[in-house]
C-alpha cells in the first residue's frame, strides 16, 4: 500500500512539474501571440568621432637647421587661428642674424651694380669722346702730310719732311681703330641688351637675393603656425625636446564632427550618399545624429573592432564619412577618436 501511495506521489511531481515549464496552457479560441522582434537598423558598423577637417600632425621643419622646441605659445584645448604662430625653434636667433647678414650682402650688390652702371655709362661716354678726338687728330694729320705733299711737289720740302707727316697721319688712323675697338667692346650687349659686365654683377645680386629668401624661409620654418582654423587636441613635443615622428602637437577643426565609420564590405550595396545615421556610444549623453557624406572607393582591413573576445579581426571594410548635424558636432567637439556604434537607416 505504502509503494502504491509513492508511485502515485511521483507520478503527480512529474506532471505538475511538466506545467511549470509549459506555462498555462492557452484556450482553444484565443488567438497565438505574435512576437514583437526589436526594431534593427539595415546595417551598423564601428567607427571614430574625428573633426571633419581631419587631424593635422603639425610636424617639426626638416633640414640640418632644426633645432629643439624652444617655446610653445598655445596650450592643449586652446583655439588657433590660421597663420597664428604656435612654437618657436631654439634656432630661431641664429637664423634672425643670418637673414640679416645675407640682407646686407644683398644690398652690398645692389649698390655695387648701381654704382658700376654709372660708372660704365660714363666710361662709354669718355669712349665716344675719345673716339671723336682721335677722328679729329686723324683728319688734321691727313690734311697735313696732304699739304705737305702739295709743297714738296712745290720744291719747298724735302721727302724727309713729308714721310714725317705720313707716318704721323698712320699713327692717328691706328689710334682711331684702337679708340674704335674700345668703344665697340663698351657697347656689346647680351641677349636682353644688357652690358656683359652688368649681367655679371645682376646675377650676382640674384644670388645674393636667392639667398637671403632662403634665409628668410629658414626663419620663417623656425616660427610654427597653425596651417589652418584648428583646437589644439594634443601636444607631443615640449619645450627642450627635439620633436619626433608623431609631431610637435595635433590640430582640429571642431566645428564640424564627422565619423569614419567601417562598413563590411557585404553592407556596402545598402550604403548611399545622404542616407541618415543614428550615433551611439556609452560615452555620449545621447544618440548623435548625421547622414552619409562620402563612400570610400578602396576596400581595406579592419581597424576598429568590437571589445567582443570573439569579434572579427580580419574583416574588408570600406570607410564611410558621416557628416554630423550642428546638435551632434557641438556635442561630439571634445570627443575626437571616441569608438561609436553607427546605425544606417533606410536608403532615402
Amino acid at each position: 500500500m505504502n509503494r502504491l501511495r509513492m508511485a502515485v506521489l511521483a507520478a503527480t511531481g512529474v506532471v505538475l512539474g511538466l506545467g511549470v515549464i509549459q506555462g498555462p496552457s492557452a484556450s482553444v479560441g484565443d488567438p497565438a501571440p505574435t512576437p514583437t522582434a526589436p526594431a534593427v537598423p539595415s546595417r551598423v558598423a564601428l567607427g571614430r568621432i574625428e573633426p571633419a577637417s581631419d587631424v593635422i600632425m603639425l610636424a617639426a621643419p626638416q633640414g640640418s637647421r632644426t633645432g629643439r622646441i624652444a617655446e610653445l605659445l598655445v596650450r592643449e584645448g586652446d583655439v588657433a587661428e590660421a597663420g597664428q604662430a604656435v612654437a618657436l625653434m631654439d634656432n630661431v636667433q641664429v637664423l634672425v642674424a643670418q637673414v640679416r647678414q645675407a640682407e646686407v650682402t644683398l644690398t652690398q650688390r645692389e649698390a655695387r651694380l648701381a654704382q658700376r652702371l654709372v660708372e660704365l655709362e660714363a666710361e662709354e661716354a669718355s669712349l665716344a669722346s675719345a673716339l671723336e678726338q682721335e677722328r679729329a687728330n686723324r683728319d688734321r694729320a691727313k690734311w697735313e702730310h696732304e699739304r705737305m705733299n702739295r709743297l714738296r711737289q712745290g720744291g719747298v720740302y724735302r721727302d724727309t719732311a713729308l714721310i714725317d707727316k705720313r707716318l704721323a697721319l698712320d699713327s692717328a688712323e691706328q689710334k682711331v681703330v684702337a679708340a674704335e675697338l674700345a668703344l665697340a667692346r663698351a657697347r656689346v650687349r647680351d641677349a636682353e641688351g644688357r652690358r656683359l659686365e652688368e649681367a655679371v654683377l645682376r646675377s650676382e645680386v640674384e644670388m645674393a637675393r636667392a639667398s637671403a629668401s632662403q634665409m628668410q624661409a629658414e626663419q620663417e620654418m623656425a616660427t610654427l603656425r597653425a596651417p589652418s582654423h584648428g583646437t589644439v587636441l594634443r601636444i607631443n613635443t615640449r619645450p627642450g625636446e627635439v620633436p619626433g615622428s608623431d609631431g610637435i602637437m595635433l590640430l582640429g577643426d571642431l566645428r564640424r564632427m564627422r565619423v569614419r565609420a567601417e562598413v563590411f564590405e557585404t553592407d556596402l550595396p545598402g550604403i548611399r550618399p545622404g542616407q541618415p545615421v543614428q550615433v551611439a556610444s556609452r560615452a555620449l549623453p545621447q544618440p548623435l545624429a548625421g547622414s552619409v557624406e562620402a563612400i570610400g572607393l578602396r576596400v581595406a582591413r579592419q581597424t576598429i573592432v568590437r571589445e567582443d573576445p570573439a569579434a572579427t579581426l580580419d574583416a574588408r571594410v570600406v570607410e564611410v564619412m558621416v557628416a554630423l548635424d550642428a546638435r551632434s558636432s557641438a556635442l561630439a567637439a571634445g570627443l575626437t577618436g571616441l569608438q561609436v556604434r553607427a546605425f544606417f537607416g533606410a536608403v532615402p
